[in-house]
């Protein structure tokens, strides 16, 4: 067994599966499946999360397309394909939640965001028009079958802003069941 971080870890031929601790998951590859340790027993995962972060911009522009996802450093981009979330497990993307707080909030022009799959495919998670310094796009009725080895990213529209956001970051949360 070769330990990856304190939740998981590399099952190797010669472990002793019976003495890993609780509160540990692993993931079987030939199953495409995550398992969890409770009470001393391993049982299926029915789901997991995936992070969605960004990097702080200092300037939306107006009508401007913007990607972002994968890196914590990485601020959004007019490049897709930069900033990746990959899919370790098969399942269906059944909600998302992604966050933004602005210094200047902006005005309340309708904004779009999506999850792009793979590059192609586009799904709305929501369009949200507010003039808040916190405003969150949610979706829980989705339902985008991912395999393992895909990739997402958030994809945002920008409106034209009658009062453009100023500096602002983006986090939130993908659900795969």
């Amino acid at each position: 067994m070769t330990e990856e971080s304190t939740h998981s870890f590399i099952i190797d031929a010669a472990s002793n599966l019976g003495a890993v601790p609780d509160g540990r998951i692993y993931y079987a590859e030939d199953e495409d499946r995550f398992y969890a340790r409770k009470n001393s027993a391993w049982r299926p995962v029915s789901g997991y999360a995936l992070p969605v972060q960004a990097a702080s911009v200092t300037t939306f522009i107006d009508s401007q397309v913007l990607y972002f996802g994968g890196a914590a450093g990485l601020a959004p981009t007019t490049t897709a394909g930069t900033s990746l979330i990959y899919i370790p497990a098969s399942g269906v993307i059944t909600a998302a939640y992604v966050f933004g707080y602005f210094v200047t909030a902006g005005t309340n022009e309708n904004w779009t965001l999506a999850i792009l799959k793979n590059g192609t495919t586009s799904t709305t998670i929501q369009t949200l028009g507010a003039s808040t310094n916190l405003r969150t796009w949610s979706n829980t009725s989705l339902s985008i079958t991912v395999a393992r080895g895909d990739y997402v990213e958030i994809k945002a529209t920008n409106p034209a802003w009658a009062t453009n956001p100023v500096i602002g970051s983006f986090g939130g949360t993908i659900f795969i069941s």
